[in-house]
């Protein structure tokens, strides 16, 4: 992307998370990896970007905060006599929590999700994504020779997140297995791979008491760190791996 408002930037802001988060003035528009979707949204009174240059399961995707001074069924109208003109095929989907409306426009996907209720300062906000079905290749420092997976894994979600400071990848994935012996074999290949154990103990549950059941674990290599956890689901052991590197 090259410009999703229509002026200058005017702050930026990091997420401690994955995603990095960039404040905007009403006008701006921000680079994002999803440079062939560049349709902005109606303009909004207030914006925030939440994540410009961020990968789920290797689709590119940009997200922003949006607010209106208008109401929720205001905007609403806005938005899909906005699609209309535009000539872009698009569908408004409204629930007692409020109005979700898409819009595909060949291998670009748009999406604004608007809750019921007034947000902060009695402004309808919501959330505009853009998003680019088309497969898009891992970025070498969070590929597979930085992040090795435990091999026979199911995936189930794969989110890399990156800002000009930091760069993140989070997979989440099911084995089959106990946790015992899924944490154990993983750890052990990590280790052979020059990884440095920091941590190794039971993980918390909701609860925030340790899961005799559950572990989690953190280590350490060069300019990596990759924080691992490993639960009981079933007959089999969900693994949640999230590894970060300062750029």
């Amino acid at each position: 992307m090259q410009a999703l408002f229509s002026s200058g930037r005017a702050a930026r802001a990091r997420l401690a998370c994955l995603l990095a988060a960039v404040a905007i003035a009403p006008h701006a528009y921000a680079a994002s990896a999803t440079d062939a979707c560049s349709r902005p949204p109606l303009k909004p009174d207030a914006a925030a970007w939440l994540g410009e240059d961020t990968q789920v399961n290797g689709m590119p995707v940009a997200v922003a905060s949006v607010s209106y001074k208008d109401s929720a069924d205001e905007v609403a109208r806005r938005y899909r006599a906005y699609w209309d003109d535009a000539g872009v095929a698009s569908r408004a989907l409204r629930s007692r929590k409020g109005w979700m409306i898409t819009a595909l426009e060949g291998e670009c996907s748009y999406v604004l999700q608007l809750p019921e209720q007034p947000g902060m300062r009695g402004m309808t906000s919501g959330l505009f994504s853009v998003m680019r079905l088309r497969q898009a290749d891992l970025p070498d420092p969070v590929g597979a020779r930085a992040m090795p997976l435990p091999p026979g894994g199911k995936v189930l979600s794969d989110v890399v997140s990156r800002d000009p400071m930091a760069m993140g990848r989070t997979v989440v994935l099911d084995l089959d297995g106990s946790a015992r012996g899924t944490h154990q074999q993983h750890l052990a290949r990590l280790r052979a791979d020059g990884w440095r154990l920091l941590s190794d103990a039971a993980a918390p549950r909701l609860s925030g008491r340790p899961s005799p059941e559950g572990y989690a674990t953190a280590l350490q290599k060069e300019g990596y760190r990759l924080d691992a956890s490993f639960m009981p689901n079933g007959a089999a052991t969900r693994v949640v791996l999230n590894l970060a590197r300062t750029l």
